[in-house]
């Protein structure tokens, strides 16, 4: 039977928490720590399963240490789809796909997308006004006759409000072979309040969306997708208002055992559980709902396939 080694254990998590301190105290990480710091954890992955596998250790403590473990776990080492928009152009490297509506490059603040209510007027009502008969005695008699038969309490009918149309949405996505385990990191700006935002990572068989809905406070809502419709798993009705035209920065992650963490400008969000899909996602879609968005820079990385 193997027996989990709690001296090497201990140290390995004491390294851990020292590189992972020393990360965060650095304002610029450097990737061989963050290569050592995954070694590390890849090295606790391993002995947990094992001492799991031989029943070596309490179900509670390697639980306990899993979640550690997790806390420092970032096996997102796969970029899948990187774009700053720099360039000023989304139709190649990488290429993005209108959907619906308007996206469109803002040198300023990324790839923009406005949906706003337009407000049509209603047609005007034309009066007509009978035309002269050339006759002064026929036109006279006309107008007497006219001013009897129109009642004196009728009144013109007052003329119809303006109402504004239905908001179109816009879509704009990005085909992608990203794992079911994933990373994705954006900068997001809002300058502009209205039905929100939606950022979807999806395949044929669903996925997951990530609603933003504007006010004071903002609310999130996670949602799971499949053929029979959207489902709602998890939700912040006391998350930050994004409307303030400032830069935010956005981290969504998934672990191949189904747990999700969101963070908005370092603060969490939301963290939920779910295993419902298991198999790779191939599509990367933003909403625009209504409102005006932009995206600076996005990163999106997955796990790399074990080989056998």
């Amino acid at each position: 039977m193997i027996f989990l080694r709690p001296l090497s254990t201990l140290f390995l998590i004491s390294l851990l928490a020292a590189g992972n301190a020393q990360a965060a105290d650095s304002r610029y990480r450097s990737w061989g720590n963050e290569d050592k710091v995954q070694g590390m954890v890849d090295q606790l992955r391993k002995l947990v399963s094992e001492a799991e596998r031989d029943r070596a250790a309490d179900r509670r403590f390697l639980s306990d240490l899993r979640a550690l473990i997790g806390s420092y776990d970032k096996p997102w080492r796969k970029q899948v789809l990187y774009d700053n928009f720099r360039d000023g152009d989304f139709s190649h490297d990488p290429k993005w796909q209108l959907g619906s509506g308007n996206f469109f490059i803002d040198r300023k603040t990324g790839l923009r997308s406005i949906v706003e209510e337009v407000v049509v007027a209603a047609p005007q009502q034309k009066t007509e006004k009978p035309g002269s008969s050339g006759d002064l005695g026929v036109d006279l008699a006309s107008a007497i006759f006219g001013a009897m038969l129109e009642s004196p309490r009728r009144k013109p009918a007052p003329a119809a409000a303006p109402e504004p149309e239905p908001l179109q949405p816009a879509t704009i996505e990005a085909a992608i072979r990203l794992s079911n385990a994933f990373s994705l990191q954006l900068e997001l700006r809002s300058r502009q309040a209205g039905e929100g935002l939606e950022l979807a990572i999806e395949n044929n068989g669903g996925g997951y969306r990530l609603a933003y809905r504007p006010g004071s406070p903002g609310h999130y809502e996670l949602l799971r997708t499949t053929s029979r419709g959207m489902a709602l798993i998890e939700r912040n009705d006391q998350g930050p208002s994004l409307e303030d035209d400032a830069r935010h920065q956005l981290s969504w992650t998934r672990d191949s055992a189904g747990f999700m963490r969101i963070s908005l400008d370092k603060s969490l969000l939301m963290e939920f559980r779910d295993r419902s899909f298991r198999k790779p996602f191939d599509r990367f879609i933003v909403h625009n709902l209504g409102g005006d968005f932009s995206i600076r820079e996005l990163s999106l990385m997955g796990v790399e396939k074990k080989r056998r």
